[in-house]
């Protein structure tokens, strides 16, 4: 690689940015140095000599860590443009406004061709129509690349398999990390709070059993290790199925528990096969639970390991044992009488299917 410092200030593209009469600091001489030592890519040199030179020019440093931070994200995203300028919200809109004026797909487009409103959001409905159409022919098959709730569209932008599982966690539970990591700390904050309050509105306007059956999920793995313990246990205790709730999302035992929401069970058993009097339920508790007698509070932010390997994406001990507590607790306060089973992953591998191998009321 050339010299990146005589190459920084020969660059037609930085002088046009900082001026022809800057002068880099020693500090900023050596960040230079140091940055295209440590990355090695001089095909990519004009590429990151401009991003320097704007951060110079704002006074943005830490540019390693900022560079790192950039090939995770979406180019043109927000979080992009955070990390591009410091006035990053004039340049998103600019760059918002241009692209509205250039794609097919927005009204100003066809307008400043000449057309009416109305004209228009009938062209950007024709060409929306059309741009699916080809979408679907050229990903099919590969939607899991392009949905930001799958693990491959995060690998595909430099994540590890790790931190992908922990974006897909924070995306679906859309919890307070995922705000802070869309919109930045304030923005992120103000949105999950107002997230959070219309939630709470939704749950006291609607009637909950109508809207939690709209939550409820889609589909399930007939072939998972919830099902095989499931189908293990209700064999090896001579359980007639028909006097059970257990499997597809619509066959599944749901409770709404108070402060919590609608929570399934994965499998209900009740004396009769018109499934009134419920008898037992039974749960299976995988690498995402913590057996109560071994939580202590000190687990409560600590994430969930298994085998020694952090699995970001199942979340904290302090929720897991939050939540299979109270689903717990529910089922005893409501159903007196009722027995409660747990059988834990390694009853399963070890294939304990017998009720008095496994644990009773948690």
């Amino acid at each position: 690689m050339k010299d990146p410092i005589k190459g920084f200030y020969a660059s037609s593209t930085v002088r046009e940015i900082l001026g022809n009469g800057f002068v880099l600091t020693p500090e900023q001489e050596s960040n230079i140095i140091e940055f295209f030592t440590f990355y090695n890519e001089k095909d990519r040199y004009q590429y990151w000599r401009r991003k320097i030179a704007i951060w110079i020019r704002d006074d943005l440093g830490d540019w390693i860590d900022r560079r790192k931070k950039l090939q995770k994200v979406t180019v043109r995203s927000k979080g992009w443009y955070k990390l591009m300028y410091a006035d990053w919200e004039s340049e998103y809109k600019k760059s918002s406004d241009m692209v509205k004026r250039s794609l097919p797909s927005c009204e100003e487009y066809w307008i400043n061709k000449g057309f009416s409103r109305e004209e228009a959001k009938i062209k950007v409905s024709e060409s929306q129509s059309v741009k699916g159409q080809t979408y679907k022919k050229k990903y099919e098959g590969k939607h899991r690349h392009n949905s930001v709730r799958c693990v491959e569209f995060w690998m595909d932008r430099g994540f590890t398999l790790e931190e992908a599982e922990q974006k897909v966690y924070n995306v679906q539970a859309r919890n307070l990390d995922f705000f802070i990591d869309t919109y930045g700390y304030v923005e992120g904050v103000k949105r999950y709070n107002e997230s959070r309050n219309k939630r709470q509105k939704t749950w006291e306007t609607k009637d909950r059993e109508e809207h939690g059956k709209v939550t409820l999920p889609k589909s399930y793995n007939p072939d998972g290790q919830e099902m095989q313990a499931v189908h293990g246990f209700i064999k090896a205790n001579d359980i007639d199925p028909e006097k059970c709730r257990f499997g597809a999302p619509a066959d599944q035992f749901y409770q709404y528990i108070p402060n919590v929401g609608y929570r399934r069970y994965d499998l209900a058993v009740y004396s009769d096969s018109d499934r009134k009097n419920l008898e037992l339920v039974f749960e299976f508790h995988g690498p995402g639970h913590v057996n109560f007698s071994d939580y202590d509070e000190s687990m409560r932010d600590q994430l969930i390991t298994a085998n020694g390997k952090v699995l970001k994406h199942l979340g904290k001990y302090g929720d897991a044992y939050d939540n299979d507590k109270a689903k717990r607790d529910h089922i005893l306060n409501t159903y007196p009488g009722v027995k409660y089973v747990v059988m834990w992953h390694h009853d399963l591998k070890d294939k304990k299917f017998l009720m008095e191998e496994l644990s009773t009321n948690g």
